[in-house]
Formats: structure tokens, sequence, C-alpha cells
């Protein structure tokens, strides 16, 4: 008996043995499986980490939703604005304002049919200077005090050069990006309205600064700018002169005594260099005004090209498409000359860009005579002296009417110069 207690002792330890092997060989199964578990949780979690940022990667080039298009925060736009900060060495450099498919010769063309012209990008995004925000493209504004104060010096430069008895204004044009405010009353870029008056306050006493930002705040809620363009539209125009006819001492023709024409749709240089489809979709109108039905005039009109425009006109009411829409005022001409029959005794020079060729119509019946001569392209064809021009042509008003963006850009200051100095050297 006693043996068979030692016995079933012995078994029951072999039991407990067989017990606890079974235990712990079951922990080590459920340790295994935890295990293996947190690892496959971890693999998870990483793939899932993973194919997010690819995924943010590749939204970058895909368009938000419509109703999402609003969707910009303060960080964000903070960020921008962060990153586009400019320096004044960078900001005097030869950056361009106008169109990136603008070639050397002053030609804009149109995105080739072949290629991808509705490329989706995110809203709120700055490509080639413009920054996509919804379905408007504004241009991004940089100030800097070196090209501010070479702009001036520029100018005087030319009250200098001139004549003292020819009168001289300056006018600066702000981009829409001065006025439009995003849903934080934030805006886009630095303070033009502060550059205009740094300008301003460096200009010689000879010229006369003629600030149109107040007038064009006063009708802010009207169509002043176009969403798809880098311009201005010709109503933004027609108050500018407004105001300049306020300076000059001399009453502004009503707007409503004019035929108004319509280009029902137009896509800018803002939807050419970005190619944001929302653009696209979405596109401007321009409506101008026959100032020339009513004050018939003689203009002929010298193109870039070389081509030359005998008993032309101001306004043109046609264009070639959708994008060339404000070709309708022959928007690339280096110099456009114009006999009225104001019977005034005044003859006005205007040194120029794109800026004033909505502008100029308003001005015929104040002028016998007009010269618009636009610096980017004047000198490469001209071979006469912009000082003798003045004094051949009997100029007794000189305008310089510059958007924003170019009294900071080294390109068209640099072109001021060599028009002045270059030129009046090579003819003498």
């Amino acid at each position: 008996m006693a043996d068979f207690d030692n016995n079933h002792d012995s078994d029951l330890d072999y039991e407990d043995e067989g017990e606890n092997y079974l235990a712990s060989y079951k922990r080590s199964r459920i340790i295994k499986q935890i295990v293996s578990v947190i690892a496959a949780l971890l693999i998870l979690t990483v793939s899932v980490f993973a194919a997010l940022f690819i995924n943010a990667k590749t939204n970058e080039k895909k368009p938000l939703p419509a109703d999402d298009s609003s969707a910009v925060t303060n960080e964000s736009s903070e960020a921008e604005s962060s990153d586009m900060a400019v320096s004044d060495e960078e900001s005097i450099t030869e950056s361009e304002t106008e169109s990136s498919t603008e070639s050397e010769d002053g030609t804009s063309s149109e995105p080739d049919e072949s290629d991808d012209v509705s490329m989706p990008i995110l809203y709120g995004v700055t490509i080639d200077s413009i920054y996509v925000y919804g379905d408007v493209g504004l241009q991004y504004f940089a100030s800097s005090s070196v090209a501010e104060g070479k702009f001036a010096d520029a100018l005087n430069s030319y009250r200098n050069a001139f004549p003292s008895s020819v009168n001289m204004y300056s006018i600066i044009v702000p981009t829409y990006a001065e006025f439009y405010k995003f849903d934080d009353g934030k805006k886009i870029g630095q303070s033009q309205t502060d550059s205009i008056a740094r300008i301003n306050a460096k200009l010689a006493s000879g010229i006369k600064p003629v600030d149109i930002i107040p007038k064009l705040e006063e009708h802010n809620t009207e169509y002043l700018y176009y969403r798809t363009d880098i311009n201005w539209s010709p109503l933004a125009a027609y108050y500018a002169y407004v105001k300049f006819m306020e300076e000059i001492g001399q009453t502004p023709v009503a707007l409503d005594v004019y035929e108004k024409g319509t280009i029902e749709e137009f896509v800018g240089s803002s939807y050419i260099r970005s190619q944001a489809k929302q653009l696209l979709e979405k596109p401007d109108y321009i409506d101008f005004y026959r100032v020339d039905k009513k004050y018939p005039s003689n203009v002929t009109q010298y193109f870039y090209d070389g081509t030359v425009y005998k008993n032309s006109q101001l306004v043109f009411k046609n264009v070639s498409g959708i994008t060339n829409g404000y070709q309708i005022f022959g928007a690339e001409t280096r110099y456009v000359r114009v006999k009225t029959t104001a019977g005034t005794g005044k003859k006005l020079l205007i040194l120029r860009e794109n800026s004033a060729t909505a502008f100029l119509p308003y001005l015929l019946p104040h002028f016998d005579e007009i010269h618009a001569v636009d610096t980017r392209y004047f000198h490469k064809y001209s071979n006469e002296a912009i000082t003798d021009f003045v004094k051949d042509m009997g100029i007794t008003d000189v305008v310089f009417m510059y958007y924003s963006t170019s009294a900071n850009t080294g390109a068209r200051i640099s072109e001021l110069n060599a028009l002045l100095t270059k030129r009046n050297a090579e003819i003498e």
C-alpha cells in the first residue's frame, strides 16, 4: 500500500509536471500570439502612415471639391507669406511680372493644345508668382526698399533730363491683391499702399504723384479687376482717369456717354501661368468703352514685331481667342501715336507697360496728341533719344504709369534707365 501510495505520489508529481508544462506551453503560445499581434499592429500602423503620407503627396496635385474652395487656414496663409518673403537684394533681381509665356520679343503665346492645359492644383498655392485661391488668381506682391529707391531715382533722372516746362506725373497702379481679402481679413503679399507711398515720397518736387488707391477703394465692390488675369479692368482705369483729371484741373467725361462693348469670355495670364482648371472653368468678361467713336482720332500703332497699323483705333472689338481678350487694347504695342481734335494745345507722353493700355482711350478729349511709349520695347526699335523725342514732338506733359509690381522689379527699372541714358548716349 505504501508502495502504491509512493507510486501514486509519483504519478501525481508527473501529472503536476505535465500540467505545469502545458500551462507554460499555453502561456508561451499566448505570449507569442500577443507579440505577433503587437508586431502586426505596428506593421499595420507604419503601413497606414506611409499610405497617408504618399496620399498627401499625391493630393498636392489634385483639386479640392468645389465646396472646399475656402479651406485656407490662418496657418497656411502665414506660411505662404513667410515662404514668399524676399530680401531687398532678391527683389531687385530680374523677376518677371508679365506672363511666363511671353517670349523675348514680347509676344504672348497661348498654351499648345497638345499640352495638358488643365493641370489640377490645390486651392491656396502659388505657381509662377500667381496665388490661386478658389477661382481667383492673384499676383503676389513683394516690395523692396532698394527697388523703390531705384524706381524713384529713374523717374527723377527723367525730371532732370526734360525741360522744366514739361509737367510730369507718376501713377503707380495697384494690383488686385491689394484689395482682395480672405475670409479672415488677411491679404496676400505686402502692402502696395505703403510701397507706393514710399516711392512717392522719394520723387523729385517736379514730379506730381497721383494716388489712385483711394478712388479705387471707393468702388472696390465693382468689377475693377479680373480673377484670371493680372491686369485691371477698363472700369478701374476709368476711375484712375477721373483722379488724374482732378489733379490736372480738368473735367472728366462721364462714362455713360460712351458706347459699351463686352468680350463675353476671357481667361488671362493668371490662368496661362498656373494652368489652374478652376480659373478656366469660370472665365472673366471684359466690358470696354468706345471712346474713339465719340471722339474720333488718328491712331498709328507700332507693334513689337515691327507691324505698323495706320488709321487704327485704340480699342478693337474682336479678339482671336479666349486668352487674348486684353489684346482689344493692342496690349503689346511698343509705341502708339494718337492725334485728336481736342484743341487743348497739350501733348502727352506716357512712359508705361500694359497698365496704361486701358487708360489711354479716356484721354482723347483732353490732349491734341498722345504718345504712349512702352519702355520694355521702345529702346529696341527706335533710333531716337527720348529727350530728343520730347523736344521734337513738343511734349507738354509726361505721365509715368506702371503697376506696383513693375515699380519693384529690376528688369522694368533697368529698361526705364536704358531708354533715357543708354539711348541718349548712343544718339549723342
